[in-house]
């Protein structure tokens, strides 16, 4: 029985951790699974970097994405998305389907090399989800930490793009890279409350067990 009640009580996070709607969201497959879009003069294309290793951002080491507010269920992997180049618009995009109605956590992680914020030319992002728009000017960032917010919509079913845009403004410009891009259900505090009714069923039955 405690074996059983040890075994119960380690499948909560499992639970809580629903699927992420999009495909390769924190890149450890490289950009497989998203639509990459340069302009032609694009001299550095959208790579991935690897944590903890050089090259890693033009000789500067990026840390693992430590984002607290991240709510993906995907774990924190080896690499993330490098924007890096000093004149193009670059993005990446990716289509998935809801199919149940509900509330959906959505969101990314983001990152600021110490390196490209020197850079005197700005960038601006753009980023386009369900939960709306967003656009911001890099230069009102703060390097060299990971940052993000969760952000919860209620969606219906039906057909939704995620995408992430950079666009430089010439010359020696910012960079960014970006990881754990997710889309997921929030789970239902219904599955928590039959969860712990069953703990607490399982809980009494070791303790008749005990007496008898």
């Amino acid at each position: 029985m405690k074996k059983l009640l040890i075994a119960a009580t380690l499948s909560l996070p499992m639970l809580a951790s629903a699927q992420n709607l999009l495909i390769n969201g924190s890149f450890e497959n490289g950009l497989t699974g998203w639509t990459v879009s340069q302009s032609p003069s694009t001299i550095f294309p959208i790579s991935t970097v690897t944590y903890g290793t050089l090259p890693g951002a033009f000789g500067e080491i990026i840390p693992a994405d430590n984002n607290a507010n991240n709510r993906s269920p995907d774990a924190v992997g080896t690499r993330a998305a490098y924007f890096v180049d000093d004149n193009a618009v670059q993005s990446i995009s990716q289509s998935f389907t809801v199919t149940t109605a509900g509330l959906y956590n959505i969101g990314l992680s983001l990152y600021l090399p110490a390196n490209g914020f020197a850079n005197a030319g700005d960038a601006t992002l753009t980023l386009v989800t369900p939960a709306g728009t967003e656009t911001g000017l890099l230069s009102n960032g703060a390097p060299g930490t990971w940052f993000g917010n969760n952000v919860v919509r209620s969606l219906t079913p039906g057909a939704y793009t995620f995408s992430f845009q950079l666009a430089t403004a010439g010359g020696v410009s910012k960079d960014i890279l970006i990881d754990r891009a997710y889309v997921a259900a929030v789970p239902e505090p219904t599955t928590y409350a039959m969860l712990l009714a069953g703990l607490g069923v399982m809980g009494l039955l070791a303790a008749r067990r005990r007496r008898d």
